[in-house]
């Protein structure tokens, strides 16, 4: 009896696309009601307060491809998901229009950088926090080029890179709870991270 061939992990499959589908509505959504607590912000804080403030609430925007990354584990996940979901927050209307494509562009990279160095294999609360890290770094350039924060004084900008780097830890922390949660209920079997869970039992 010949056996079965192995399941080429790295190939994509109809559910997969559908669930990026599904990521960039709801984050997209997510992404573009989340505007109103990043400026709302200024009204709480003053000055260099607010900006540290909004640079810790700036990791909310690395979620989609952190969490899509983490549960369909093929090259091109966390990419996609993160930009497909920039994509969505502009056709809600985002006020700032297209740009925001680039922006998830940019925030996608570091994420997909750090899933390719390891091969798509690793997958524990290090690896999502350092790709968190990277998400939030990555972009970092672009996001302040836009908010003119490369103005401000030396120290701040310091304090406010460190500012980023917690956000985006956090974001890949909280990207691997929500998958995990999800995971446990059995909806995502048809996935690798469901998969994965499903061996371990």
């Amino acid at each position: 009896m010949l056996a079965r061939p192995a399941r080429d992990e790295r190939v994509w499959r109809t559910q997969d696309y559908v669930l990026l589908a599904i990521l960039a509505v709801v984050f997209g959504a997510i992404y573009w009601a989340w505007l109103g607590p990043y400026l709302g912000i200024e009204t709480i804080l003053a000055g260099v307060s607010a900006q540290f403030g909004q640079e810790l609430l700036f990791g909310l925007w690395f979620v989609s491809g952190l969490l899509g990354g983490y549960i369909i584990r093929r090259p091109g996940a966390a990419f996609l998901s993160e930009t497909l979901a920039a994509f969505a927050e502009v056709l809600l209307g985002a006020p700032a229009g297209p740009v925001l494509i680039v922006t998830g562009f940019m925030q996608a990279l570091g994420p997909e950088l750090t899933f390719a160095a390891t091969g798509y294999r690793r997958w524990g609360w290090g690896t999502m926090a350092v790709a968190g890290i990277a998400a939030g770094v990555v972009a970092l350039p672009w996001n302040w080029l836009r908010l003119g924060y490369f103005a401000l004084d030396p120290g701040v900008m310091a304090g406010l890179f460190i500012t980023r780097v917690v956000a985006g830890a956090l974001a890949g922390l909280g990207a691997k709870a929500i998958g995990d949660l999800v995971a446990a209920t059995g909806s995502l079997n048809y996935f690798a991270l469901g998969r994965e869970r499903v061996q371990e039992v």
